[in-house]
Order: structure tokens, then C-alpha cells, then sequence
């Protein structure tokens, strides 16, 4: 076979090949969920003893940011039922306060999943602990990334869904932390 001839059906292949890919389109980009942090749970403050003043803070954490990726494992070819598979890392500003000994501070957290109505649809608790080496008083830090594996309904997508990020704090840090927020 001439030389000419196995590369016009090399280019012809190719111009079908690319042909079909463009008839057919892309795959489907598929939405992922909202991640967003509450405002009122972004922030943490932990007092050692009974004092409330500035002295008297063991630690203070803040959620940065939060980084997440998502994909969908599909149960059938229709697309109509499956897993969406989240991974989110928080993101934290940790600060020693003039009260702290050990030079370290624990931030309890948890990830929600709820769905668009924020209805709950799971939720997992976590905790992380600042250690301030030398004389840092300030750090910054990503934890691990936490996996979540949520089921998806006829018809659901990742807009289905929000997931959401915070401090497990106590009814008095909650109070504290909206009492702050209102005089910013």
C-alpha cells in the first residue's frame, strides 16, 4: 500500500475520530455542592478558668477558607442514581493566647452535609490541635482532607446539596462569638 494512501486513512480516521467527539459534544460537567462556613461557627475562642478578658484566652482558632473537590460515580448509564464523593480541607488561623501553658490548643470542628432545603443529611466531628513551636504565636494550617460519600437520588446533583464547615462550640462560645459579631 502506498505511503500516500496509509496516511490519508490516518488523516481520515482522525478527522472521523474528532467528528464524533464534537457530534457527541463533552461529558456532562456536573455542579458540585456549596461549601460555605457560618459565620457564627467560623470563629472559636477558648478561655482558661472563669475570666472572660483578653488575659484570660487559652486559644482562638478561625476557619479560613476550605478547599473541596467533588465527582460522581454513577450507578447506571442513565446517570439517574449513584454517589457524589466530596473531599474538603479546612483551612486554619490558630492564635496562643497570654493564658496558654502547654503551647497548644484544640479546635474541635465538624463537616455537615444538608441538602438544598438544609435538611441534615450527615455530620462528622473533628478536632485538630495547634502546636505553637518556639515563640509562634500565630500559625496557619490545612487538616486533613475528610472524604464524604453522599448517596444521590433520582434526579440529584451536587446543587442538590451544601456542605458546611464550623466549630463545635458550647452554648456560652456561640453567645460569645454573636455577641462579637454584632459589633463589627
Amino acid at each position: 500500500m502506498p505511503r500516500s494512501a496509509i496516511l490519508a486513512g490516518l488523516l481520515a480516521a482522525t478527522l472521523s475520530a474528532s467528528g464524533c467527539e464534537s457530534m457527541f459534544g463533552k461529558p456532562e460537567t456536573l455542579p458540585c455542592p456549596t461549601v460555605g462556613v457560618p459565620r457564627d461557627l467560623s470563629e472559636i475562642v477558648v478561655f482558661a478558668g472563669s475570666g472572660r478578658d483578653l488575659i484570660d484566652v487559652d486559644h482562638a482558632g478561625r476557619i479560613r477558607d476550605v478547599d473541596s473537590t467533588c465527582r460522581f460515580e454513577f450507578d447506571d448509564d442513565a446517570h439517574t442514581r449513584g454517589t457524589l464523593h466530596v473531599t474538603v480541607t479546612p483551612l486554619f488561623e490558630a492564635e496562643r493566647g497570654n493564658a496558654d501553658n502547654d503551647r497548644a490548643g484544640v479546635l474541635p470542628y465538624f463537616v455537615a452535609v444538608a441538602t438544598a432545603a438544609r435538611a441534615p443529611r450527615q455530620k462528622r466531628d473533628f478536632s485538630v490541635t495547634a502546636r505553637f513551636p518556639g515563640n509562634v504565636s500565630r500559625m496557619r494550617f490545612a487538616d486533613t482532607p475528610v472524604h464524604l460519600e453522599v448517596p444521590l437520588g433520582e434526579g440529584e446533583r451536587g446543587h442538590s446539596y451544601r456542605i458546611y464547615v464550623g466549630f463545635q462550640l458550647t452554648p456560652e462560645q456561640l453567645a460569645f462569638n454573636r455577641k462579637r459579631f454584632q459589633r463589627r
